[in-house]
């Protein structure tokens, strides 16, 4: 039997290994993209007087990366991923919300495999607010 050090030469040299530790990707241009299977979220705080914010993982084919999108988009996004579904998010810029306060912009969508002709985009978590129509 192989030692463990010999396992990893012969995975190594067979290009079999994946690195565990995702590279961090910091959305900078317009229409970047990221498409990937969503692995996990975690919530991370912010630096000093700023909002805490998700850093998410997603398993792409470069393997796995890590990016956050900011609290407002985590306000709208985050607890709709499911984990192992595809998604493709991409960046559109930043958008002027009020004097000296930007806020990240994406198109965000769940990505569906053609083969799978019954299988529909998964539905929100709520229909949004109640309005009286009149």
């Amino acid at each position: 039997m192989d030692s463990y050090k010999d396992q990893l030469a012969k995975a190594k040299k067979g290009n079999t290994t994946r690195s565990l530790v995702p590279k961090y990707h910091d959305f900078k241009s317009d229409g970047e993209l990221i498409v990937g299977a969503f692995v996990s979220l975690a919530a991370v705080d912010g630096q000093a007087g700023e909002k805490s914010y998700n850093q998410y993982i997603f398993d792409t084919d470069e393997g796995l990366v890590k990016f956050h999108l900011g609290s407002a988009a985590d306000n709208e996004v985050a607890a709709q991923f499911v984990e192992g579904m595809v998604y493709a998010i991409e960046y559109e810029g930043k958008e002027e919300i009020s004097r000296n306060r930007s806020v990240n912009k994406f198109d965000i969508f769940e990505v569906m495999p053609s083969d799978i002709p019954k299988l529909k985009p998964t539905p929100p978590k709520s229909n949004g607010p109640k309005v009286d129509a009149q």
